[in-house]
């Protein structure tokens, strides 16, 4: 059988079974890679996410032990490449340090390898630089596995201009095998509605001005400056509503933090909601939807960015490297520096004070989110890779 570049081979070390936005990630390449016509295996953990025209293979139970769960994650997809190393050309790695080995064994095997690259190493991904011995001790295996992984892949596509210049400047990857492909949003169910009907199909009240944040209640997110401004907003709009959809380990000390200032009547935590249409519902409903990364994140352009644009809704952003670059680019928004109370609440409130200015200025970038954010665009451009 002649091995074909249209049947792609994915590996995706997550868990389907959580509704977070590495799920949606994983699920919506595989779906778009489908549609650019391409036959996809997909190995990763969790439930079969019953995906039209994609085949699953389950690689382990997410409830094992961390190295249990990489040992049947690697021996899964190893079998799995040796398997198809006869009709598969394509193999399409979601870069995790952990399944280099399905990496090396894919170009062994001449595979075309793509690695997408959301992180690199623990500079990535820690709140602090942290140290001790075992921290740097770790930190090396992850530089080493990143400079053998990058040597193994045809294409390297990181989610952000960090990643590819660290790709590019730390690690000496030649430029030209790097392309950033950020993370993006399913333009047909993010897309603009009527506010109002909204609000009354997420059971919020219509009359109140919805600030909406969606996704993980994680440190990466600057929450201290975001309840301090909002305090300062609803001072002056006493109907504006802070509305969280999501969840996470924050969430205790967020609430906590919520009531300190003493605007617990003006906020709403909705948790985790498994149903992709109703996150939409919920962004439908702003006036003005948040993504408030810390200073002390070395990466972002979170996936929510792409779904509040997506969705003709204006943003409120951290001047951070992603955030800021995103903002920038589409005019969907105003980007604040970091951990400043008083730019945010400023942003907030005049976004507030002029509905119908703050929804032109969110609906003109939607375009731009179509043709190059939108799952299938983003897809399309990775099918072309395996060409």
């Amino acid at each position: 059988m002649t091995r074909s570049p249209r049947r792609v081979l994915m590996l995706a070390d997550i868990d389907l079974a959580y509704p977070d936005a590495r799920r949606v990630h994983v699920t919506e390449i595989a779906r778009g890679l489908v549609a650019a016509g391409c036959e996809v295996e997909l190995v990763s953990r969790g439930p079969d996410p019953g995906i039209a025209g994609v085949r699953y293979v389950p690689a382990a139970d997410s409830r094992a032990g961390k190295m249990a769960r990489l040992a049947r994650v690697n021996a899964v997809a190893l079998r799995r490449v040796a398997a198809r190393r006869r009709d598969a050309r394509s193999l399409y790695v979601r870069y995790d340090w952990g399944v280099l080995l399905p990496i090396l064994a894919g170009r062994a095997l001449g595979y075309r390898v793509v690695l997408e690259v959301n992180a690199l190493t623990s500079v990535d991904l820690g709140p602090d630089g942290g140290g001790g011995l075992r921290r740097h001790a770790v930190e090396r295996v992850k530089r080493a596995a990143v400079v053998a992984a990058r040597r193994s892949a045809y294409r390297l596509l990181p989610v952000t201009e960090h990643l590819r210049d660290r790709l590019v400047n730390e690690f000496g990857t030649p430029p030209e095998r790097v392309e950033i492909v950020a993370n993006g949003a399913d333009a047909e169910l993010f897309a603009p509605r009527e506010r109002a009907e909204a609000a009354r199909a997420a059971g919020l009240d219509p009359a109140d001005e919805h600030v909406v944040f969606v996704g993980l209640l994680a440190w990466w997110n600057d929450f201290e400056t975001v309840v301090a401004a909002f305090a300062e907003v609803v001072a002056q709009r006493p109907r504006a509503l802070l509305v969280f959809v999501g969840d996470g380990d924050e969430r205790p000390a967020l609430e906590a933090l919520v009531r300190a200032h003493g605007i617990a009547e003006r906020v709403r935590f909705v948790g985790f909601v498994d149903d992709r249409a109703l996150v939409a519902t919920y962004v439908a409903a702003a006036r003005v939807c948040l993504s408030p990364g810390s200073a002390k994140l070395a990466i972002g352009r979170p996936m929510k960015l792409a779904e509040y644009l997506a969705a003709g809704r204006p943003v409120v952003g951290s001047a951070i490297p992603g955030i800021a670059d995103m903002l920038a680019e589409t005019g969907g928004g105003i980007a604040v520096a970091p951990h400043d109370p008083a730019a945010m609440a400023a942003a907030l409130s005049e976004l507030l004070a002029d509905e119908g200015a703050a929804d032109a200025l969110a609906a003109a970038s939607r375009p731009l989110i179509v043709e190059r954010y939108s799952w299938r665009a983003i897809a399309s451009r990775i099918a072309a890779i395996f060409q």
